[in-house]
C-alpha cells in the first residue's frame, strides 16, 4: 500500500476509493434493522457528489476482503467492488443489526463519555448526528469539539474508527432535516429537555400529548435547542478481525500533504 496518497485525490474527507478496502462500500435497499440502512441516510451534497456513496462504511455480510486487501491493492479493484457489492446485498437482509448506530464520544472537564447516536448524514464534508444541543453530549461539544466515533460490526468482526472535529450545522440545515421527521419524533425532540432531571415518566407522557395534539393543529416548528453536528474526520482507522489475534489495521491521518496511510501493529 503507498504510504501517501495522491494529490490530486485529497479533495475530501474520505480517503480516495481505490485505496479503500472493498468491504467498506455501500449498498442499496431498505430496512432500518440492516446495513440497507444507507437507503435511509439523508445525502447532502450535489448530484455530481454521488461517487461518494462508495466511501460509506457498509460492508457484506460473510466476505473478510480486508484480508486480501491487506496484502495486494488490486483487491479494490472495480471487479472486486462489484462482486462484493452482489454478495452484501444479497445478505444484507439477514442482519439485525442498525449499520447506522455509532458511538460518540466527548470529553467534558476533563471525564470521558460515550454514548449511541445514529448517523443521519454522509458526504464530502463530514458525518452527521442529530441531538439536543443542551444535553450532555452537546455541552461536552462546546466544551471540546474534539470528538471520535466507532463503528462496529461483530458478525462480521469489524470495526471503522473516526477522530475529528464536530462543528454545528446551520440552522437551515437543521430545520431541513427536522421537518422531514415523523410528527411524533418532532414532537418528542421539544417536550424532551434531555439529560436533566424528570420526577415522573408520566410528566413527560403527559407534557408530549399536550403538544402532540397543538402541533396536529399548528405545527411545530424546530427549537433552537436542537439540531445537528457534523464531524469532520482528520482520522480513519479500519480494523479487521483476523486468526489467533492478529489483526489488520489500516489507518489514515489527514496530514499537510493530503491523506497518509500507514499500517498498526494489532
Amino acid at each position: 500500500l503507498p504510504a501517501k496518497i495522491p494529490s490530486s485525490r485529497q479533495n475530501s474527507i474520505f480517503p480516495p476509493k481505490f485505496h479503500l478496502p472493498a468491504i467498506f462500500r455501500c449498498f442499496g435497499g431498505r430496512g432500518r434493522a440492516s446495513f440497507s440502512t444507507i437507503h435511509n441516510i439523508r445525502p447532502f451534497w450535489n448530484t455530481h457528489h454521488h461517487h461518494h456513496h462508495h466511501y460509506l462504511l457498509f460492508l457484506s455480510q460473510h466476505t473478510k476482503q480486508l484480508d486480501t486487501m491487506a496484502d495486494d491493492d488490486s483487491s479494490t479493484s472495480s471487479d472486486s467492488l462489484s462482486s462484493n457489492e452482489e454478495q452484501s446485498h444479497s445478505t444484507s437482509t439477514n442482519t439485525t443489526v442498525d449499520a447506522t448506530a455509532m458511538t460518540l464520544a466527548t470529553v467534558h472537564k476533563g471525564q470521558p463519555s460515550a454514548r449511541i447516536v445514529l448517523l443521519k448524514s454522509f458526504g464530502p464534508t463530514g458525518l452527521e448526528f442529530f441531538t439536543n444541543y443542551n444535553s450532555h453530549k452537546g455541552q461536552a461539544i462546546s466544551d471540546n469539539p474534539s470528538v471520535a466515533l466507532l463503528f462496529f460490526w461483530p458478525n462480521q468482526e469489524r470495526q471503522v474508527r473516526v477522530a475529528g472535529c464536530a462543528v454545528r450545522l446551520t440552522a437551515e440545515e437543521n430545520d431541513a432535516y427536522f421537518q422531514s421527521r415523523p410528527l411524533e419524533s418532532r414532537v418528542g425532540a421539544v417536550v424532551s429537555h434531555q439529560s436533566a432531571p424528570i420526577s415522573d415518566r408520566a410528566v413527560l407522557e403527559e407534557r408530549f400529548a399536550q403538544e402532540l395534539e397543538r402541533a396536529k393543529s399548528h405545527g411545530i416548528e424546530c427549537p433552537e435547542h436542537w439540531g445537528g453536528y457534523r464531524v469532520v474526520p482528520q482520522q480513519w482507522e479500519f480494523w479487521q478481525g483476523r486468526p489467533s489475534r492478529l489483526h489488520d489495521r489500516l489507518v489514515y491521518s489527514l496530514g499537510k500533504d493530503g491523506w497518509n496511510l500507514e499500517r498498526l501493529n494489532p
